[in-house]
């Protein structure tokens, strides 16, 4: 007859550990019956070490990562209302000159956006070659 082969699954888990290059593995086994490749104990262990950032720490570590993203658009809301307060107060030109620049304090925001991906992909590529 003919041989029996076996048929292998590897599974794993990865789980994110602040920064998208960064993965812990949590289970590395395979479907062959191997008790001993599950261990759950460990898995528990380390489901319990994982630390979750709240919402103002992700904000810092954003900022430090690229603060010229917030930094624009914090000047783009406030070019934007200042544009809108003059338009109210009938000084239709500074309006006008607000508006012009909240386009390009917009542009701004686009460009930093754009140059900090870049960067952060650079990095995972320089990270994966290593």
């Amino acid at each position: 007859m003919g041989k029996r082969m076996d048929k292998h699954i590897l599974v794993q888990v990865l789980i994110p550990l602040g920064h998208m290059e960064q993965y812990k593995v949590l289970i590395n086994a395979s479907t062959d019956g191997k008790q001993e490749e599950f261990d759950w104990v460990q898995l528990r262990k380390d489901m319990d070490s994982i630390r979750v950032e709240s919402t103002q720490e992700k904000f810092a570590r954003k900022f430090k990562e690229n603060p010229f993203v917030p930094v624009g658009c914090v000047a783009t809301a406030g070019i934007l209302l200042y544009g809108l307060w003059c338009f109210r107060g009938g000084r239709s030109k500074m309006s006008q000159y607000m508006m012009r620049a909240r386009i390009a304090a917009q542009g701004f925001t686009v460009i930093a956006l754009v140059v900090g991906i870049g960067i952060s992909a650079v990095k995972v590529t320089k990270l994966d070659h290593e």
